[in-house]
């Protein structure tokens, strides 16, 4: 009777096993070539990567419509318990492309992929080009010393669910621990640390879905979101921003920005603004935030047409800052039901009609305080007692100098209200000489 060698393979139930290739694990034999030749024979099936530290000194090429599972569950680190593949050169460790739009159908889970950029430089540790429906979960992601994931150009659909991404070298060394250059792609309940951005969308990552996640310890922003041209609408919901070194919480240069229920604190390194729309941002809608502890906690620079509403903004030496210049200032824009907490609680200095109802100004400490509204800015103050600031002084509201408007222009108030809640005429209004 002959014997008949049993294999990874065959205990695996038919899915293909890297150990069948050669591939060892140890973190010194060099088992690129044969983990390339499991991918490659993987494809159309599921590749198994077994635990161990596997060693890779080039970059391995994905193919498409593929299955690459490892044993380690995020957050387990490159440690022998679970599947690491370790980068001894700058990376890409896996480059999943193709030379012009294709079909993916890629599936990654339970993978670390390490590298270490103090000794290899820059490089990408994921690489996607081109690939559609990509998706990666429970991952770890970290060392690399440009981005640690890079989806690049026709690349839609990509998914990241539950990735942890970090530079791990030197805070603000790297560039973006998740660039994004393509459309309608998702990342949900993932997580990152240091590095310039946590997560940046460069031109063409329009219709992104930034959900659920855990962001922190970027230098330059934790997200960032550059002008996307004529096309618009990216998503950040829900998501928790630790501004732990500088920097900005969420910045925005595109149209059509949505930045809902999130929270964003800021510490450490005195970050400058919690969320900021810059001169090509119109058509944002920042609802339901929660944002303590910035210089400034929301700052609009030449920006309009914005719906700004239900927000909390606590612990800020400015709490709203509106600034006008290019931009987009023409369309009008609205404040409503916020409550906005500052050494000054708002500033307002644009050329466009912006209207406030119903918020609440405080000194951050309770103390209801003034706005300051500089000269030579048009401004809209409902024409109802119930929609103006909420200011107080003791039993009264809107008193003497709850609206001041800073070196005169009083013809640039476009609108102020005919009565208080008492029926008293309004004494709100002060404009110095």
């Amino acid at each position: 009777m002959s014997l008949t060698k049993v294999t990874y393979s065959m205990i695996a139930d038919n899915v293909v096993n890297a150990k069948d290739f050669g591939a060892v694990g140890n973190n010194v034999a060099d088992d690129t070539a044969a983990l390339q030749a499991a991918l490659n024979a993987a494809q159309g099936n599921t590749l198994f990567i077994p635990a161990g530290s596997y060693k890779v000194t080039s970059a391995l090429t994905v193919p498409k419509n593929i299955k690459i599972v490892g044993s380690t569950m995020r957050g387990q680190g490159p440690t022998t318990a679970g599947t690491s593949l370790n980068a001894f050169f700058a990376g890409p460790v896996l480059s999943i492309t193709s030379v012009s739009p294709a079909f993916s159908d890629t599936l990654i889970q339970n993978i670390n992929v390490i590298g270490n950029r103090p000794v290899y430089g820059a490089g990408n540790g994921i690489e996607i080009t081109n690939r559609f429906n990509t998706m990666m979960e429970r991952m770890t992601v970290a060392g690399f010393g440009t981005n640690q994931i890079n989806i690049g150009a026709g690349s839609y659909g990509c998914i990241l669910r539950d990735i942890y991404a970090a530079e791990t070298y030197a805070v603000g060394t790297s560039n973006a621990n998740y660039y994004l250059a393509s459309e309608y792609c998702t990342l949900d309940s993932c997580t990152s640390d240091a590095g310039k951005y946590s997560v940046y969308l460069a031109l063409g990552a329009y219709g992104t879905d930034v959900i659920n996640g855990t962001f922190e310890g970027s230098t330059v922003a934790v997200a960032y979101v550059v002008s996307q041209a004529t096309v618009d609408r990216n998503l950040f919901q829900g998501n928790k921003f630790n501004c732990n070194v500088s920097g900005i919480g969420v910045y925005s240069d595109a149209n059509r920005t949505h930045i809902v229920n999130n929270y964003m604190v800021g510490a450490g390194g005195a970050p400058t603004e919690g969320i900021k729309l810059d001169e090509n941002s119109y058509g944002a809608v920042v609802v339901g935030n929660s944002v303590v502890g910035f210089q400034t906690g929301l700052y609009l620079k030449n920006a309009g047409q914005n719906t700004i509403g239900n927000n909390v903004v606590n612990g800020s030496a400015v709490g709203v800052d509106v600034q006008g210049g290019a931009g987009y200032p023409t369309y009008q824009q609205i404040f409503s039901n916020n409550h906005i907490g500052g050494a000054i609680s708002l500033r307002h200095n644009q050329n466009s009609k912006t209207s406030y109802l119903n918020n609440t100004l405080t000194d951050g400490a309770g103390v209801y305080v003034a706005p300051t509204i500089v000269s030579g800015t048009p401004l809209i103050i409902g024409p109802n007692a119930t929609d103006q600031f909420y200011v107080s002084s003791g039993a009264a509201r809107y008193p003497a100098n709850t609206l001041i408007v800073e070196g005169g222009g009083g013809t640039n108030i476009v609108s102020v209200g005919a009565a208080d809640s008492g029926g008293t005429g309004y004494r709100l209004l002060r404009i110095p000489n």
